[in-house]
C-alpha cells in the first residue's frame, strides 16, 4: 500500500509540474497576442480532442 500511495503522490506532483507549465505558456500566449487568459483558455477548451480520438 506504502508503493501505491507514494507512485500516486509522485503522478500528482507530476501532473501539477505540467499543468503550472502549461499555465504559463498560455499566459505568454496571451500576453503575445495582447489578450486576456481567459480568451486562450477558452480556445484551447473548444479545440480539445474527443474522447474517443486516437489522435496526438
Amino acid at each position: 500500500m506504502r508503493k501505491l500511495r507514494k507512485a500516486l503522490r509522485n503522478q500528482r506532483d507530476q501532473l501539477m509540474d505540467f499543468a503550472r507549465v502549461l499555465d504559463q505558456k498560455l499566459a505568454d500566449i496571451a500576453k503575445d497576442f495582447e489578450i486576456p487568459l481567459q480568451a486562450i483558455q477558452n480556445i484551447c477548451r473548444r479545440h480539445h480532442k474527443h474522447k474517443t480520438s486516437d489522435a496526438y
